[in-house]
């Protein structure tokens, strides 16, 4: 799977026949799914990836989000602002992740029970950075909810996962999908493995929480000589085109690349099909004349160490004090509710006599317009509810789930 077929460089569509000879399938509008046989022989179905095109994220509801987050990212001074402060915080950030990015929390390895750290960009609890949090992780989290039929979605369980490990999501509230968001960066004819490293690599996410999902944004800006390349997902030969305002739901413990950016050939005419040309049901959003060229990615995922969270893992200063915790919560109620949610796990054996208006008066705050607000009800009636029936180590459809995707998974790195 690290071995890409030279044809899937092609910076052009490719043929049926290309794709067929490759032995690869092009991703459209519907859902991919694994069968899997467990041991003693039980088969289930498990939901595996899903391409959305820029008509789908209109679809659903994203399209001016979308529009928002490009028109930062690509704003003139906002990647030199990232390099700038993550080269403060590591200098030889450059070196090793190039234009690369990760926004919120971090996991540092080694520092035993402070290991759950607010990264550099966070430290600096910069409005605009958290804005796009907050906008990335409504984007991402819907996708991912629209992204398989009820049938086989594994999402209840996954959403009473998120309950049981308090598991530390990102920006919005309504986010209980995705714990990170890194933005890649690269210049229009920039090879990606010199702009953003190993990420630009045949690679897979090994620490990335195997029975959930990763949102992949694809915001290039380029001109209508270049195609927008493709993206791979290797280990299952699929592939789809990495068009603006398009994006991918998989999970990233599968090995992924991108390819194909660039300049067309001259023999291939304006009007061929072998070009992408933008559908006809939607119009992208005209940036600032001043704006570069270039290709950003941004990738909103889950972090296996934050959603099986720790809660004595995290760095008392990053986390207990409000200011510096919005951050990564970006909300207020983001951040009382999975302060709530961290309670109940911590505290699951003296909970008998607690009720859900307790709790929910506990964690409570005063809002901009200077009134109380409140954690919603039925998170901790249900918060309550998987503690005092210790559904954290007794919940069957968790294990059969996490079984199924370790027998397809590719291990934590090649």
């Amino acid at each position: 799977s690290q071995i890409v077929p030279t044809v899937l460089k092609q910076r052009r569509h490719l043929t049926v026949a290309e794709l067929a000879a490759a032995d690869y399938v092009l991703m459209g509008d519907k859902p991919h799914y694994m069968e899997v046989k467990l041991r003693g022989g039980k088969e289930i179905v498990l939901p595996f990836a899903r391409y959305f095109d820029p008509v789908r994220m209109q679809d659903i509801g994203v399209f001016d989000k979308l529009a928002e987050i490009q028109r930062m990212a690509f704003s003139t001074d906002f990647q030199p602002k990232l390099a700038r402060v993550s080269k403060a915080y590591n200098g030889s950030h450059e070196a090793l992740k190039g234009t690369t990015y990760d926004l919120g929390a971090t996991v540092q390895p080694g520092h035993g029970n402070d290991g759950i750290q607010l990264g550099g960009l966070a430290k600096t609890n910069d409005p605009e950075i958290k804005h796009l949090n907050t906008l990335v992780s409504q984007v991402g989290s819907c996708m991912i909810k629209n992204a398989f039929p009820s049938t086989h979605s594994t999402a209840e369980t996954r959403e009473r996962r998120w309950i049981v490990d308090a598991s530390l999501t990102i920006g919005h509230e309504d986010n209980h999908e995705v714990t990170s968001i890194q933005v890649n960066f690269s210049m229009l004819n920039q090879e990606l493995v010199d702009a953003i490293k190993e990420v630009g690599k045949v690679h897979n996410d090994g620490k990335d929480d195997r029975p959930r999902f990763t949102a992949l944004l694809f915001l290039p800006y380029f001109p209508k000589n270049h195609f927008p390349g493709r993206f791979l997902i290797t280990t299952a030969r699929l592939a789809c085109t990495a068009c603006p305002f398009s994006g991918m739901v998989f999970s990233g413990t599968h090995a992924h690349f991108a390819t194909g950016m660039g300049a067309y050939d001259k023999s291939i005419s304006p009007d061929s099909p072998l070009r992408y040309h933008r559908p006809a049901a939607i119009s992208y959003p005209k940036l600032p004349p001043e704006t570069k060229y270039g290709r950003v990615a941004i990738v909103a995922y889950p972090k296996r160490f934050l959603m099986r969270l720790n809660p004595r893992a995290m760095r008392a200063e990053d986390f207990e004090d409000d200011v510096a915790a919005l951050a990564h919560f970006c909300s207020m109620r983001n951040m009382q509710e999975f302060r709530l949610r961290a309670f109940v796990k911590m505290n699951s054996s003296t909970l008998q006599q607690a009720t859900p208006d307790a709790l929910i008066q506990k964690f409570s705050w005063v809002n901009e317009q200077g009134s109380t607000s409140y954690p919603r009800r039925e998170l901790a009636t249900a918060a309550l509810h998987y503690a005092l029936n210790n559904i954290g180590d007794n919940d069957p459809d968790w294990k059969e789930l996490n079984e199924a995707v370790e027998k397809i998974s590719c291990g934590s790195s090649f």
